[in-house]
C-alpha cells in the first residue's frame, strides 16, 4: 500500500494544521497540492501546487444533467433551483471538486500511489481519532468510505458513528440519510482504481456527472453501492464547533 493525499481546490482556512494533522493520520503519505491556475501566488507556490485551468462549467448539475441522482435531496435541490435559478448559486460549482481530483490523479500523482486520501484545504481532521479501520476497508475492499458530519444528527467532530445502508424514498421521512446513492464528500479515503479520470472527465463534458456527494457516489461507487458513508473524522472548518 502506498498513500498519496490529494489537496484541491482554494487554498483557505487553518490549512497549516488541518493538513500537518492528515499526515499523522496517514502515516507514511505523501501530500500533493494543487489549485486552479487562477490563484496563483506565493501562498500556493510555497506549497508546491501543481495549477490546473478551471474548469468551463457549461451546464448546471442540478438541473440539466442528463444523469439523475435517485437521493430525494437532489430533486428538492433541483426543484429549488428552478423555481428560483438565484439559490445559492456557488452550487453551480459542485462538479469542480471531482473535475480537480480527476486532473491530480490524471496528470500529478504516480501511478504506484494504490490508496488516495482525497480532501480539501479547509477539512478539519480529527486529531483525536484513528482511520486505521477505514484504511484497511477501503484498500481490501477496494471502495470508498467518505466522511463528514451533519448537524442535530452528529455534530461531533472527534467520534465515528456508522450511518445505516437506507435507500431514502421520496416521502419519507428520514430521506436525508447519507448513504444511498450519496458519499460523505469533506474527507474521502479511495481504492485508487475506483476513481477514473478520463471517465469523470468525459461525463463532464458529456453533461453527465452529477454535484457534490451525488457525484462522488455516482464515479466511486455506483453500480456497486459498496461505499461506506460514516458521520464524524473531518468536516470542512466552519462547521466545526
Amino acid at each position: 500500500m502506498k498513500i498519496a493525499i490529494c489537496v484541491a481546490g482554494l487554498i483557505r482556512g487553518n490549512y497549516q494544521r488541518h493538513l500537518r494533522v492528515a499526515k499523522s493520520k496517514f502515516l507514511g503519505a505523501d501530500i500533493f497540492y494543487s489549485t486552479w491556475s487562477g490563484y496563483k501566488d506565493e501562498e500556493s507556490e510555497s506549497l508546491g501546487c501543481m495549477y490546473f485551468d478551471e474548469p468551463d462549467i457549461h451546464y448546471q448539475p442540478w438541473t440539466e444533467c442528463v444523469r439523475k441522482s435517485k437521493h430525494p435531496k437532489y430533486h428538492a435541490y433541483t426543484k429549488k433551483y428552478r423555481d428560483d435559478p438565484n439559490y445559492e448559486p456557488k452550487f453551480l460549482n459542485a462538479t469542480k471538486q471531482l473535475i480537480s481530483h480527476a486532473y491530480q490523479l490524471k496528470h500529478q500523482v504516480p501511478k504506484e500511489y494504490d490508496l488516495i486520501v482525497r480532501t480539501r484545504y479547509d477539512t478539519y481532521v480529527s486529531d483525536k481519532l484513528d482511520f486505521s479501520k477505514y484504511i484497511k476497508h477501503a484498500y481490501t475492499g477496494k471502495s470508498a468510505v467518505g466522511f463528514a458530519i451533519r448537524g442535530t444528527r452528529h455534530g461531533d467532530v472527534n467520534s465515528f458513528k456508522k450511518i445505516d445502508h437506507i435507500y431514502p424514498k421520496i416521502g419519507d421521512t428520514h430521506y436525508s440519510v447519507d448513504w444511498g446513492w450519496y458519499l460523505n464528500d469533506n474527507l474521502i479515503i479511495h481504492y485508487r482504481d475506483r476513481f477514473d479520470p478520463d471517465k469523470v472527465l468525459a461525463m463532464h463534458e458529456n453533461k453527465e456527472l452529477l454535484p457534490a456527494e451525488f457525484g462522488w457516489y455516482q464515479v466511486l461507487s455506483e453500480p456497486l453501492d459498496d461505499h461506506l458513508s460514516v458521520y464524524g473524522g473531518a468536516a470542512l472548518e466552519r462547521y466545526v464547533p
